[in-house]
Parts: structure tokens; C-alpha cells; sequence
């Protein structure tokens, strides 16, 4: 904002100069009247933001100030907007009746609106995380903020250097997917920035610590060291909400060695939660999983799903309960039907912290708190204790349930400031004030009728509004009739409205009756909010114990609507997979699925070397295993006949890299990127899937890493591996190496069309059938018959060497003085862009070439 003599402006602008100056950094949205206001450079701003209409108001400046504005009943839908888009809201309200103000009206702040912290009521299904960043010493921590529900997750890794830093805050960004990140003092400032521009977060911005000692006051019993992310957070979310953050709870705290670590870019092609064509959930595992009743179930279904486990015992535990509840329908029906009652509680945590529940939305919580007693009843009932001993500890607060449920009206109002919303006989004093301002009601009709009978008016009535209160409303033909003791109140072009003594004093029985009835009546509502808030803890730990129940529910589901059977779990790190299926394939195409077996031992074939046509099936066969694989480590059954699994810690892909070919970096700079990262990363206990590596540079180039990739998995990593390429020349690798075994899809010719059978078979295919893809897509026969007779030719004149003579024997010995290594030694990668990196390439490829 620009200077401005702030002595010249009204009472009103000089406020509202001085209000919007406590947070510049803010549009400050400010009160006036049925309107939130925005003035000067915000007003501008936010106009165009949000095509508002732009005018001009007098406020003491020689020159008429900018000025837009929104209807305060729909501020919420444009604050939406503008904090989706990155920028943070100022909500400054009047705080005083503006009919009982003495001069002018009082305002004050009372919340800042960040990307972080806005709620959509509209939207319950939303998350919306805040997310801070710090550093102590070498551990990097994290705490994850749902606003909405309290709920804070803790994560922290030793970071060695700025790939690390990097990979880390990938992982967690993709997992999280915080709308807003905040730091302080932060090492690996470039690298946050670009993990969350990858990761779409619309805002990130250095705050101010404060007191160190303030997550103490949240936390102290939980915590036994200092956390500077979850201090940071709580300071910051104390500034802009302007009040104690007692909703908040640490949900977990992960130090990474609890859950398979699963990036952005395994997340997004094996599309977990959301598809790659249009970024929905349909057709997702996430959308062939979430048969959740609730939406707390849903939720969890989705962090379940990224966050698969790794200890053998927890999920053995799971798989006894889905079993449970399959082998007791009666009872699996009964739960499901009390599920089906309990509304979003994990969404009222704000509200019950904050003490403003509306009278509905505490019903909908004593219809969920008494739904939940009825489960666990149904569960200790049962006697078996695999699943009631999940959540017996949890206080179901049935007492609470109880009370409430004796308060309110069957439909409670959503204007409940101005109607009855408490039941008749809840609270005598209440009853008699209702019964005073009814009683009362009955005699205004009563002396309605009295005075058409006095005057001969047969069309006369009693009204009220609150500027006049009661009236009565006589028509300008009938003004002859109007007797000496009505007194006229108000002309109207066709009535005229007027009162007796008799009617002003009953009135301001009536009023005050009806006016205290009301006072009443919101003293014990909030009576009842203090009560509820201090039970807030076991609420949430309800709203928890329900959304992992419901999850449970729905893998049971699942598991007999799909034919999905328990796995069992090694630790010998066997993958063995018997007629496997793809979760979500099957579920949507038409024509029958044809499952596949697959085996990978560690100590005998765990590198699979994939080739087949186009089309056939390779891709599926691959990401069935890895979908498999997680859904085995959340919990879930599996679809396919039987299985034998590992724990995975990691699963990697590299499939496709068409999303980053708009961010300058070509096909093959990606897919090197991406495969170094593996290498580095990977371990015995993972999982990778390589389809078509190499692929975006020259045949020799392309076949000769492919090549170099395989070696170096198979003697220094030791991951299970399914490698699936287009270079035949691979599969002499699996001759010289015991455990590379060659796999393909089996197809059959019949009367000279191919037909690709979607079976995975031992063995090596030497023809891409690319000819024959197209010709299935539909290309012109023509240029297909033109196809084969080049094809002919070029195989004529092919001189490509057998690959086998690049099958290592022995390793490469580091020459003590070989200066052109010692050169790439000093080269500095973190600090190298990739275009010097490409042009120091070229330089030591000119060298080797003088060599």
C-alpha cells in the first residue's frame, strides 16, 4: 500500500488503515454492514483476483479511494477462492451491535484465513494441510497439520546432503500434499521450494519460531524432546487463528523405518489414489478399495494406501479381523448398519475446541457417540476378542451421548438464534419463558378476533415487524370504521397501521417473554459446548477407532465381492504370487482378465527380463505385482488364488516420464534421473519395475545401459526386480547370470492375425510384432504391406554385434593415475545445473575422443 496521509481519512478508512497494517502480507476483508469491504491497493488487487466489481467511495483523500466488496453471508465462497490460489485473508468483523455503538462501531480481527487453514464447510470430503519444516543439527523434522480436524503427524530423517533433502521432502509432500508450508531457518531452502512447487503446494513462506517452549503447552505429556517444527507450527497457527489451538493431537510420529516408503512418482504410475488421465479417484486402487461407509473411513482408506505397513505381526492382526468379520455376517451386517448413522465427527473437532457447535451439529454427534456405544456392545456380545480388543480402551463417552440426547428437537433449526431448538421439558425455566411468549401469541389472535367483531372491520389482522412490533393493519376502505382508541403508528399508500394501549402492553410482555426464552436457551447450548469440549480427546479418539473399523469393514467387503484371498508373509523376501490379477483392470474392462503367476527368490531367479509385443499385457503384469504387493502391507487381502509375500521397504518405478516433457527436460534426462535415484536408493528388501529403460536415446546407447542397469542391480543391489524392454540382446543375460530369468507374453497366430494371449510365460520373445500392432490399431493396409517389405531390408543389412559380447567377466580396475576420472572425481553434482552438467559431458567425451 502506498504511503497515505492517514490523519485526512474518516474514522472508518483510518480503522481500516490501521487494521490492514497488523498483517500487510493479508487482504483484509472488513465488515460493513452486510458487506465485507476491501479498500486501496487490496481492492485492486482482489477485483481483478476475483472479477469483482471495482468502484470508489469519499474517505477524506483529495482523490475517491478503490473499493470492492463481498455480501458477508457468501464471504466464505470468494475467501475459497483466493486462498486456493495462494494468498491468505484477513477477517476483520464487527464485535458490537452497530445499533447500541457510540460513534464508530467496533471491529476487530478474528482470524487470519491461510491455504492451510481454511475449512470448506461445502466441502467435508477435503483435506486441507498446513505443513512446517526445520532442521536440528542433521535431522530434518516435518509436522502435518489437518486444520480441520487436529490431527498432527510427525516425521523426521537424517539428511546427509541436498539429494537427500530432496528426496525426502518429495516423499513427504506427495504423501501429504500440504496446501500450505511454512519454515524459519532452514538449510535446504532451494530444495523445499522445489519439492513444493512439484507437489503443487500454492503457498510457502518463512514465519517467525517464537517462543520455544510453546508446544509444551500442547504437548508436554506426548513429547519428551524438543520438536522446532511442531513448536513452529503451533506458534503459527496461534498467530492467525488468534486463540488457543486445543484440537490439536498427534496422530503418529514416523521415523521412516515404520512404513514402505512409497515417492511421487510410484504413487502417480501406479495411480494409488488418482488416475493419470484426469487426476480423479475413478479407476484408482484407491476407488476399488473405498467401499468405506463414513467418510473418516474414507480418509484413512487413502492414508492407508500410501502409507502401506512393514511389521509382520500388526498385519497379521488385520487379516484375522477381515477374517473375523467374514465368518460372522450377522454381525458384520449389524456394524455396517450402525456405521451408516455416524456422521463426520473427525470434522467438529474446530468447533467443539472453539465452543461453537450449532444445535444439528450436536445432534449428529450424540447419533455417532450412541452408534459407536451399540458397536462395541455388538463386539463384546460376540466374545471373540480379535476385534473388540482393537477398541475396548477407546471411552465411547456414552454418559455425553446420553445427555444429549435428551436436549433438542428431532430437526433442530439452522437459524437456531431466533426459534426453539431445545425440547419441551429439557429445562423447566426454559419452558415457562416459551410458554409466557406463546401464551401470549394465542391472545394477540384472540383479541384479532375481539376487535373485528368491536369494529366491524372484517379484514382486520395483527402483524409485526421489528421495527414497528405489533400493529394492527386496517385497509384504506375500512378507515371510516377505526374507532377513537386506535392510535395511527404509520400511513401506507393502501393501509394504515395503528396500536391501542391494550396491545403496546401485552406487547412488551410478549417480547421480553419471548426474548428471555431465547437468552435461555443459548446459555444452556453454551452450557452444553463447554461440556462437550471437555471431552474433546475421547471424541477424537472415537472419530479414529471409526475410521479404522470402517476400514476394516471394507476390506471384508472387498475381499468377498472381488474373490480376494489372505496372503502370507516371509521374511525369506519370496514373492510368490499364484494367478494374480489386477485390482483395478479387472474391475473395468469387459472381457475376462487372465491372471499370472509370478516368482522372485532371492536366492534363486529375483530379476525378471520381460519382452513381448505392445499391447500384450507386460505393463499390467508389472504394476499387478507392485498393487499386490502394497495391498498386502495395508492390510487388504489380494486378488489372486494364493500368495507368499515379502516386506517390501520401497517400491520403485520408472514408467513413462511425459508429465515433465512441458518442464524443459527431455524423455531421457527424466528416465536418467529417475534411474540414478533408484540405484541409489533401492535395497535388498525392495521392489523395482523398469519398463522400457533406455528408450529415449540411440539404439546402442539405450541397449548398453539397459545392460550396465541389470549387472549393476543384479550383483550390488539384489532388489526384486521386473525389467520389462524391447531389447532382445537382454535376454542373453539371463545365461551367464543365475538369477535373471526371462519372461514373455505369450500370442498365438490364427488364420495370420495376431492374437496376444495376456499370459506370462518362461522364455524369450525375438519379435516386437510392432507391424502387427499397428495393423490392429488400424493403420492403412497399405502402409502396413510397405512396413513389412522395409522391415525385410533392414533386417538384410542389420550388422548389430550379439550383445554377449558385453557380458562382464571381470570388474573394471580404477587406473592409480588415470586423470580423466580423477576429473569427473572433482566434478560437484549438487552444484552443477544440468546444463553445465550437459556441456561437461561434452567436453569429456571430445577428450576420450582425442584419447
Amino acid at each position: 500500500m502506498k504511503t497515505i496521509d492517514i490523519d485526512k481519512l474518516t474514522p472508518a478508512m483510518r480503522h481500516y488503515v490501521e487494521t490492514k497494517n497488523k498483517n500487510p502480507e493479508a487482504y483484509l476483508f472488513y465488515r460493513m454492514g452486510d458487506f465485507y469491504e476491501l479498500f486501496f491497493d487490496d481492492a485492486i488487487e482482489v477485483s481483478s483476483l476475483l472479477d469483482l466489481t471495482l468502484t470508489k467511495k469519499s474517505g477524506g483523500l483529495e482523490e475517491k479511494i478503490p473499493m470492492c466488496g463481498v455480501p458477508f453471508r457468501v464471504a466464505n465462497q470468494y475467501i475459497k477462492r483466493l486462498v486456493k490460489k495462494g494468498y491468505s485473508v484477513s477477517v476483520c468483523d464487527q464485535v458490537e451491535d452497530p445499533k447500541e455503538a457510540k460513534g464508530l462501531v467496533k471491529r476487530e480481527i478474528i482470524k487470519i484465513v491461510t491455504p492451510g487453514t481454511f475449512v470448506d464447510e461445502e466441502n467435508p470430503d477435503e483435506t486441507r494441510r498446513i505443513t512446517s519444516v526445520a532442521m536440528e543439527g542433521k535431522l530434518m523434522m516435518l509436522a502435518h497439520c489437518d486444520y480441520a480436524s487436529g490431527r498432527v503427524s510427525l516425521e523426521q530423517k537424517i539428511i546427509w546432503d541436498h539429494r537427500d533433502a530432496l528426496s525426502f521432502l518429495d516423499k513427504q509432500f506427495g504423501f501429504y500434499r500440504p496446501a500450505e508450508v511454512i519454515f524459519n531457518d532452514f538449510t535446504y531452502e532451494r530444495e523445499l521450494s522445489a519439492a513444493s512447487k512439484q507437489a503443487g503446494v500454492v503457498s510457502i513462506h518463512r514465519v517467525e519460531e517464537g517462543d520455544p517452549e510453546l508446544y509444551k503447552r500442547y504437548f508436554e505429556l506426548f513429547l519428551s524432546e524438543y520438536n522446532p517444527a511442531l513448536n513452529l507450527l503451533v506458534a503459527y497457527l496461534e498467530k492467525t487463528q488468534l486463540h488457543e489451538q486445543d484440537h490439536l493431537y498427534i496422530q503418529s510420529i514416523n521415523d521412516g523405518d515404520g512404513s514402505m516408503d512409497l515417492s511421487d512418482t510410484t504413487i502417480r504410475n501406479l495411480e494409488l489414489v488418482e488416475n493419470t488421465h484426469d487426476s480423479t479417484k475413478k479407476d484408482s486402487l484407491y476407488d476399488t478399495l473405498d467401499h468405506c461407509t463414513t467418510r473418516m473411513g474414507s480418509r484413512k482408506m487413502r492414508e492407508k494406501i500410501l502409507r502401506p505397513m512393514m511389521a509382520i505381526d500388526p498385519l497379521n492382526a488385520q487379516y484375522d479381523r477381515i477374517e473375523f468379520l467374514q465368518s460372522n455376517r450377522i454381525l458384520f451386517d449389524d456394524i455396517l448398519e450402525k456405521l451408516g448413522s455416524i456422521y463426520d465427527i473427525d470434522r467438529l473437532a474446530l468447533s467443539i475446541a472453539n465452543q461453537n457447535l450449532s444445535p444439528k451439529q450436536m445432534l449428529r454427534l450424540q447419533k455417532s457417540l450412541a452408534a459407536f456405544s451399540d458397536i462395541l456392545f455388538l463386539l463384546e456380545r460376540e466374545g471373540d476378542g480379535v476385534l473388540y480388543d482393537l477398541f475396548k480402551d477407546i471411552d465411547p463417552c456414552s454418559k455425553l451421548a446420553k445427555e444429549l440426547e435428551t436436549v433438542f428437537i428431532d430437526d433442530p433449526p439452522a437459524a437456531y438464534h431466533e426459534q426453539r431448538f431445545i425440547r419441551k421439558g429439557y429445562d423447566s425455566e426454559l419452558d415457562e419463558l416459551f410458554d409466557s411468549s406463546e401464551g401470549g401469541a394465542q391472545w394477540i389472535l384472540q383479541l384479532e378476533e375481539r376487535e373485528r367483531e368491536a369494529t366491524g372491520i372484517k379484514n382486520l389482522k395483527i402483524k409485526y415487524n421489528k421495527i414497528l412490533g405489533y400493529f394492527f393493519d386496517v385497509s384504506k376502505s375500512n378507515i371510516p370504521l377505526v374507532p377513537d382508541r386506535f392510535i395511527r403508528k404509520q400511513t401506507l399508500v393502501g393501509s394504515e397501521r395503528f396500536f391501542t394501549d391494550e396491545l403496546k402492553e401485552q406487547e412488551e410482555k410478549i417480547l421480553h417473554a419471548k426474548e428471555r426464552a431465547l437468552e435461555r436457551q443459548l446459555e444452556l447450548l453454551d452450557s452444553l459446548r463447554l461440556r462437550i469440549a471437555g471431552d474433546l480427546e475421547h471424541i477424537q479418539a472415537v472419530s479414529e477407532a471409526v475410521a479404522e473399523l470402517d476400514v476394516i469393514c471394507s476390506f471384508a467387503t472387498i475381499a468377498d465381492q472381488y474373490g480376494y484371498v489372505r496372503p502370507s508373509l516371509n521374511s525369506a523376501g519370496i514373492l510368490s504370487i499364484e494367478n494374480g490379477r489386477h485390482p483395478v483392470v479387472e474391475r473395468t474392462i469387459e472381457e475376462e482378465y487372465i491372471p499370472n503367476n509370478t516368482q522372485l527368490d532371492p536366492d534363486g531367479g529375483f530379476l525378471q527380463v520381460i519382452t513381448g509385443p505392445n499391447m500384450a499385457g507386460k505393463s499390467t503384469y508389472m504394476r499387478q505385482v507392485a498393487l499386490i504387493q502394497i495391498m498386502a502391507q495395508i492390510g487388504s487381502f489380494v486378488p489372486c488364488e494364493r500368495a507368499d509375500l515379502p516386506i517390501v521397504d520401497q517400491i520403485f518405478t520408472r514408467i513413462g516420464a511425459s508429465d515433465f516433457l512441458t518442464r524443459g527436460k527431455s524423455t531421457f534426462m527424466v528416465e536418467m534421473t529417475e534411474v540414478a535415484e533408484i540405484l541409489r536408493l533401492a535395497t535388498p528388501r525392495s521392489l523395482i519395475l523398469f519398463d522400457e529403460v533406455g528408450r529415449g536415446t540411440s539404439t546402442y546407447d539405450g541397449l548398453s545401459i539397459a545392460w550396465s542397469i541389470i549387472e549393476y542391480i543384479y550383483d550390488e543391489v539384489h532388489a526384486k526386480t521386473l525389467f520389462a524392454t524391447h531389447y532382445f540382446e537382454l535376454t542373453e543375460l539371463a545365461d551367464k547370470y543365475d538369477g535373471i530369468l526371462n519372461v514373455t507374453v505369450a500370442t498365438e497366430e490364427v488364420d495370420g492375425e495376431i492374437r496376444f494371449l495376456r499370459k506370462i510365460v518362461l522364455g524369450e520373445s525375438n519379435y516386437s510384432f510392432g507391424i502387427d500392432v499397428a495393423k490392429l490399431a488400424g493403420v492403412k493396409p497399405a502402409v502396413i504391406e510397405r512396413a513389412r517389405q522395409v522391415l525385410v531390408d533392414l533386417e538384410k543389412q542389420n550388422n548389430l554385434e550379439s550383445a554377449a559380447l558385453y557380458i562382464k567377466d571381470e570388474p573394471v580396475i580404477d587406473g592409480e593415475d588415470d586423470e580423466l576420472r580423477e576429473k569427473i572425481k572433482s566434478i560437484d553434482l549438487d552444484n552443477t545445473t544440468p546444463l553445465e552438467a550437459l556441456m561437461l559431458l561434452q567436453s569429456l567425451k571430445e577428450e576420450v575422443d582425442r584419447a
